[in-house]
């Protein structure tokens, strides 16, 4: 192997070694909200309990709803190997197959995360903030809480916020598992540099 071929393995593994720390934590963040989501879901209905709820996970499971996250890897070793036509220095084939498509499933992840995020700005949201009391969510100790109702169980016994919360389940889970088909490609292209690496 080529001096110029080594560095260049050698830069690509430190690029996908933290492009497949960032997506484990994007992963959790996505998880956490998943989980707030199906929490939820166990509560809603017409017949609200109110005494048996535990209000403040309540809040922080509402709460977690507005939000959502993007994976944005970093790609510029791949991408300049890319432009300058040396990405076929690469070998085995395998490998440069497998660099080669990786920006793609990249591609098919954010496409699912932009649903995700215009469903939750555009619906969620929105809806939340005709229903819920935001300054009563979490109070801000100079401000204080306001006058008008918490309006959890207005939501709770709303078919309307238990169909909310059912589709951004489906959006959630669709990002987790362009998440998990990403990581396993990440994982094999960086057992293949290590064995390229090591074999040479």
């Amino acid at each position: 192997m080529e001096a110029d071929e080594q560095e260049t393995l050698a830069q690509l593994e430190f690029e996908f070694e933290i492009n497949a720390a960032l997506l484990t934590r994007k992963r959790k963040i996505l998880e956490e909200i998943k989980v707030a989501a199906e929490s939820l879901l166990r509560v809603t209905g017409p017949d609200y309990d109110y005494e048996n709820v535990d209000i403040e996970a309540i809040k922080r499971s509402i709460h977690a709803l507005n939000f959502w996250t993007t994976y944005d890897p970093q790609m510029g070793v791949l991408i300049g190997l890319t432009q300058s036509g040396k990405l076929s220095m690469i070998r085995p084939d395998r490998l440069g197959n497998a660099l080669a498509a990786w920006p793609a499933r990249v591609q098919d992840s954010a496409e699912n995360e932009i649903h995700l995020g215009k469903f939750t700005t555009e619906s969620v949201t929105p809806y939340l903030n005709k229903r819920i009391s935001a300054r009563n969510m979490s109070v801000i100790p100079h401000i204080g809480a306001g006058k008008f109702s918490l309006g959890t169980e207005s939501v709770l016994t709303d078919l309307m916020f238990e169909n909310l919360l059912y589709d951004k389940l489906v959006f959630i889970i669709d990002v987790l598992e362009e998440y998990d088909e990403l990581a396993a490609s990440t994982d094999d292209i960086l057992q293949l540099i290590d064995i390229e690496i090591d074999t040479n």
